[in-house]
């Protein structure tokens, strides 16, 4: 999960993308693949302290690389 602090002060915007990057819903082996972009989405509210629209749409692609990594993850146990 996103550091709360990382979000404090942030633009709605923000902190409505990061919600969705949160993996502590998901089985033990999805949650580290979906961590690896919750990770990544930290690090950039780390680094980059403007509350840009360029940030939200970057947070908006990790939630759609998340999403589709976690189903990647997924097929890999379906059985063709």
């Amino acid at each position: 999960m996103i550091d709360k602090s990382l979000l404090e002060g942030r633009h709605r915007a923000v902190i409505d993308a990061c919600r969705w990057l949160d993996s502590t819903h998901l089985p033990l082996h999805l949650r580290v693949v979906a961590e690896l972009f919750e990770d990544t989405a930290s690090n950039l509210l780390h680094l980059v302290k403007t509350d840009d629209p360029e940030l939200t749409r970057a947070i908006n692609r990790l939630v759609e690389a998340k999403d589709a990594a976690v189903r990647a993850k997924i097929a890999e146990g379906e059985v063709p």
